[in-house]
């Protein structure tokens, strides 16, 4: 049962209490994009509610990960929309739809573990510094209520551009810094797979999308309010590397990642295209997107229909691709 139309990073949970994170605004009307995060099991783990354990079965967010959950977890399909393979949830299959921020108003109202209370320490100190707590809310484990306070992170939700606008004005007077060791894992594990400059990773992890609190990692999520259910199509016209020039929008740190063309040349691939977008499902690439003026991309080539115009997407399974920044913001 939908709540409302679903938005980037709600949670709906199937009849067989199967966790799904949403993934992005826009959805066809008789199912949703989502990917399987959690599912229940008889082994003891990090992870219970009401008597119930869960297994966490999407361990990296890779979309090779994603295609492995599609054939063992989840039902996927070819949606000739995104002309894709897709994991999704169909509407009928759907039980609960959990918000984030009417769970975030809860746990404010009577934080029940030290987790919850940090999570309402934290919302306060941004509510002092101008930050709307209505624009705010908390996804992954805490949304659902099977969090470890003692391991899990939180998962925080900005919504709209005001407030996200505000939130990375002010974060820095209450953001602590990452551990350096956490931040060299990081730059081990996912910047070696994407090809990634290591000095970029000021770039990549700002303190405004990631960052500790009180001894808890903080990842935040910048959610976009508008949706829509309505279906364009997109056909998939092979590989391109493409020399951009960019200009970074609030759209850039949402999900998925979109970013403006203003001048583009084709260094191998179909020639004679005008690029009018870059379009990223690689969450990991958000803000090296929004901090640069200049890149040299590899992805798959699309033509919208509906729009009449090209793009390039990052993040799909089909070709390699990636990003190497020419020229960034600061």
């Amino acid at each position: 049962m939908l709540l409302r139309d679903p938005l980037d990073h709600d949670i709906l949970i199937d009849r067989e209490g199967k966790v799904y994170v949403v993934v992005g605004n826009t959805h066809p009307l008789n199912y949703i994009i989502a990917y399987i995060k959690y599912v229940p099991t008889y082994r003891r783990t990090p992870w219970f509610k009401d008597g119930i354990y869960y297994e966490r079965v999407l361990k990296v967010y890779d979309v090779r990960e994603l295609r492995r959950n599609c054939t063992e977890y989840q039902e996927c399909v070819y949606d000739p929309i995104l002309d894709a393979l897709t994991p999704i949830l169909r509407v009928k299959d759907i039980m609960q739809h959990l918000i984030p921020s009417t769970r975030l108003k809860v746990v404010l109202k009577e934080p029940k573990d030290e987790l919850e209370r940090k999570l309402t320490s934290l919302c306060l100190e941004l509510y002092s510094l101008g930050v709307s707590i209505d624009d705010l809310g908390v996804t992954g484990s805490i949304l659902v209520g099977m969090h470890n306070p003692k391991m899990s992170d939180i998962d925080l939700v900005v919504y709209g551009w005001l407030s996200a606008k505000k939130f990375m004005e002010v974060i820095r007077h209450v953001a602590e810094p990452l551990p350096r060791t956490y931040v060299k894992r990081v730059v081990k594990r996912e910047f070696s797979k994407r090809g990634l400059d290591p000095r970029l990773k000021d770039h990549v992890l700002p303190i405004c999308k990631r960052f500790m609190y009180k001894g808890t990692v903080v990842n935040v999520i910048y959610v976009n309010t508008k949706t829509s259910r309505t279906e364009y199509s997109v056909r998939n016209l092979g590989s391109i590397e493409v020399r951009a020039k960019l200009k970074p929008t609030y759209e850039t740190i949402c999900y998925p990642s979109i970013v403006k063309v203003i001048e583009s040349e084709v260094i191998k691939g179909l020639k004679n295209v005008r690029i009018s977008s870059i379009i990223s499902y690689d969450y990991f690439l958000s803000f090296l997107l929004y901090h640069s003026k200049e890149v040299l991309v590899r992805g798959i080539l699309q033509y919208v229909e509906s729009e009449g115009t090209y793009r390039v997407l990052i993040g799909g399974a089909e070709v390699s691709w990636y990003v190497k920044p020419l020229e960034l913001n600061y």
